[in-house]
């Protein structure tokens, strides 16, 4: 896993750079499996993962809703629930470099949209929502 996990310590700042650039965010800040970026009322991780002989790239948005609960729900499910595709335009399987350099650029695309479509909604809520 280290080794994909590095392709997207390097891949993933200049990707998800729009981040910080139009929406606000800080970071990108390192955890053990991936990036994670940050604002207020609003969190971004990207990681690759490795379990049991699989392995995958996942991008997620966290939340704290109106009573202080942390709520969090996958790209892939945030951008059907927003109507702007299927989840499958969000894959998260990888098993090479190539498939998580792919992927950072397919999630960079969908985060953008994502964040477009959150603008004046409530976060939180859309994330819950999300994960039903």
């Amino acid at each position: 896993m280290t080794g994909l996990v590095e392709v997207l310590w390097r891949e993933a700042p200049p990707a998800f750079g729009f981040l910080v650039a139009e929406h606000s965010f800080e970071g990108p800040r390192s955890v053990d499996d991936g990036l994670r970026w940050d604002r207020p009322g609003l969190a971004v991780l990207v990681t690759v993962w490795v379990r049991h002989h699989e392995s995958g790239f996942s991008t997620s948005l966290r939340a704290v809703d109106a009573a202080g609960r942390p709520v969090a729900a996958g790209l892939d499910a945030v951008y059907a629930r927003l109507g702007l595709g299927p989840a499958q335009d969000v894959p998260e399987n990888v098993s090479t470099a190539h498939t998580v350099r792919r992927r950072t650029a397919q999630h960079a695309t969908a985060l953008g949209r994502v964040l477009v479509a959150l603008a004046g909604r409530d976060v939180a809520e859309t994330l819950s929502a999300s994960r039903r």
